[in-house]
């Protein structure tokens, strides 16, 4: 009785007495460091520590992801653990810290102990499953961290120890690592249409030569190579314009030429309202991540002008006398006389 008395003293004393510190850190780092997954499937990624020839019988590390692009479903340990409550994937009683700085980041939490034995080397811990977060199967393309958090040992309370005498393991993280979710694709939006006349604020007017302005602009996630751009009114044709290549977030806007038909109110006629209808990469000639947002509309009314300076002078009588007609337009040009006693003084030299 004596003697198994002094051996419990002996192993109390053990495990009270002050844990030893290894000058040297066990590593954990992520295999593959970069993984993508392209067509909305999953991705396995290793978690794996570097023991650097220390002995190491459990530990804790998180790992801290944007929840937006990306969503941990599974995490398998590998067999050499010992099982729950062990080893945990977000350990009962520990939260899953859902956006714990207020930017939609998420952190998992995985515990992972071997009650039996100390191990040292290169060890896999186990293997996450991850996939894209956009529910829809869109797999629209983004990019997210994927940080490992270590504390400032792998020590962790309530099971005891970095290893099965006691002693806490230093740790650190070799490297942090990333997702993609899909593929970085071009997407071109006609992004405003604006028709006007002659370079002015005005509607435009028929039998006129008015501008529609139309705007192309990636959305995408890389850069799209040169395209063109179509415009119809009404369903009708009016033509087609190159647009450059462009980069990430980048415009370029192309000025149309239009002539509505019509005639004055006097004659029966009235205003028209068109809808304009302009499409990028009209001849699908860049390969976008969305090639069902190309095509804008916008309605447009025209009016009835009556005569307008701008327009060619056609000869009323022509051949019937000697000599030519001559005629200038000077310095005139639109102005806005719209209260009594406005005044535009115009030029010409006879």
């Amino acid at each position: 009785m004596r003697k198994t008395a002094i051996i419990g003293i002996l192993v109390l004393l053990t495990v009270l007495a002050t844990p030893t510190v290894s000058a040297q850190n066990a590593t954990y780092y992520l295999s593959p460091v970069d993984s993508s997954v392209p067509d909305c499937t999953s991705a396995q990624v290793e978690l794996r520590i570097d023991t650097h020839g220390l002995d190491i019988a459990g530990g804790q590390v998180g790992l801290t992801y944007d929840a937006s692009c990306a969503n941990v479903t599974n995490f398998e340990f590998d067999s050499w653990l010992s099982p729950s409550p062990y080893s945990s994937w977000n350990y009962p009683g520990w939260d899953k810290c859902w956006d714990r700085d207020g930017i939609g980041m998420d952190t998992d939490w995985i515990i992972w102990q071997d009650m039996f034995s100390n191990q040292n080397g290169d060890l896999l811990i186990g293997t996450f499953t991850i996939n894209c977060s956009d529910p829809s199967g869109n797999c629209d393309y983004c990019i997210t961290n994927l940080s490992l958090t270590c504390g400032e040992d792998c020590s962790y309370c309530p099971i005891a120890g970095g290893d099965l005498d006691g002693n806490t393991v230093p740790c650190n993280v070799s490297e942090n690592g990333t997702f993609t979710c899909g593929t970085a694709d071009p997407d071109l939006i006609v992004s405003a249409i604006d028709a006007y006349h002659n370079d002015t604020a005005f509607d435009p007017y028929f039998n006129l030569s008015n501008e529609v302005d139309v705007t192309v602009e990636n959305i995408g996630s890389a850069a799209a190579g040169a395209s063109h751009v179509c415009l119809y009114a009404d369903d009708s044709f009016i033509g087609k314009l190159p647009v450059s290549g462009l980069g990430i977030g980048l415009s370029e806007t192309v000025t149309f030429t239009w002539t509505p038909v019509g005639c004055d109110c006097e004659d029966g006629c009235s205003p028209a309202t068109y809808t304009l209808k302009a499409i990028a990469d009209c001849d699908g000639e860049v390969a976008e991540s969305n090639e069902a947002n190309n095509e804008s509309t916008v309605d447009e009314t025209a009016y009835w002008a009556g005569w307008s300076a701008d327009e060619h002078l056609n000869a009323v009588i022509h051949g019937t006398i000697q000599g030519g007609l001559n005629y200038t337009t000077g310095d005139g040009a639109y102005a806005g006389l719209y209260n009594y006693g406005d005044t535009q003084v115009s030029h010409y030299d006879i």
